[in-house]
């Protein structure tokens, strides 16, 4: 038995029946239903369950380390970077052409680390070419200066790079075309590669001077040494000792300044230390020759 549903009419002050039909309690419902779901969708907004905050944090854990991640790309590229500056003076001595490599501009870590593998591979096709041309020519690889003409326990610190410099006794402004190496007077100087010497004996401002020609248009040239240990027309070795270090010729102190050329044109001695010196140790190189120092010759 239905019961009747009666509503209160203020204006009149009495209740009166009210007729409920199948439509109106349908539409009654279905606005039932909507706030229902309005309410429970803004309340989940304002207020996170325990599930939601765990997942939440971990999602902040999860960035943190990405963030962490690619820093320590960055930092891998930054190596690369010098690594690939250290060895093109080696590519290229032997010839080895670069290839041409497209690789997009990184956005992800991803496209980081794709593109870090891309060089790596370029990389190493290029080394296993040269180390193919070692293996067929060995008498090549003994000839290229590879190694630094003062040794690193003797060395007390490098006072000029390849760059412009102001000249010590001159005071002007004057391009320094090699390295000076300071260490104590009589410390050893070592040829850095094989070949033959061309000049022992004081020449100009270099004062004691030896010159060695080591054939494919490359020589090296040492300055300023205290005493000379060979003659021209000796054929050395990489690593024998061909004189020591001094101050002789115009120069303020002692030190050695190392010179390479190739085609008798001078060019940077810091790409030459390669089986010498760390990824670390020709960053430190760069910064020297980088910063305006006053040189000793």
């Amino acid at each position: 038995m239905k019961l009747p549903i009666y509503r209160f009419d203020r204006g009149n002050m009495k209740y009166r029946k009210v007729s409920l039909t199948f439509k109106k309690f349908l539409f009654f419902f279905i606005v039932q239903v909507v706030i229902s779901i309005g309410l429970i969708f803004g309340l989940s907004h304002l207020f996170n369950t325990p599930k939601e905050s765990q997942l939440k944090k971990e999602n902040e854990n999860l960035q943190y380390e990405l963030y962490v991640i690619d820093k320590k790309i960055e930092g891998i590229e930054y190596f690369i970077t010098l690594l690939e500056k250290k060895d093109s003076a080696i590519i290229s001595a032997f010839g080895v052409e670069e290839d041409t490599i497209t690789v997009p501009t990184p956005v992800t870590i991803d496209d980081k680390l794709d593109r870090i593998i891309i060089t790596l591979k370029n990389t190493e096709r290029k080394f296993n070419r040269i180390l193919s041309d070692i293996v067929a020519n060995d008498d090549k690889m003994r000839h290229y200066p590879a190694i630094r003409p003062v040794s690193e326990k003797d060395l007390i610190y490098i006072s000029s790079g390849f760059s412009m410099r102001v000249h010590p006794i001159y005071k002007v402004k004057k391009f320094h075309y090699g390295m000076d190496f300071v260490a104590k007077e009589g410390t050893p100087i070592y040829a850095t590669a094989d070949g033959k010497v061309t000049m022992a004996q004081p020449y100009l401002g270099y004062g004691n001077f030896v010159k060695i020609e080591h054939g494919d248009g490359i020589a090296t040239a040492y300055g300023h040494l205290h005493s000379i240990g060979v003659k021209r027309g000796q054929n050395v070795v990489r690593g024998q000792i061909i004189g020591t270090l001094g101050n002789t010729g115009i120069s303020t102190g002692d030190h050695l300044h190392y010179e390479v050329m190739v085609n008798h044109r001078p060019v940077n001695p810091i790409n030459f230390f390669s089986q010498d010196i760390t990824a670390e140790e020709y960053e430190m190189m760069l910064r020297v020759q980088n910063t305006l120092r006053v040189s000793m010759d």
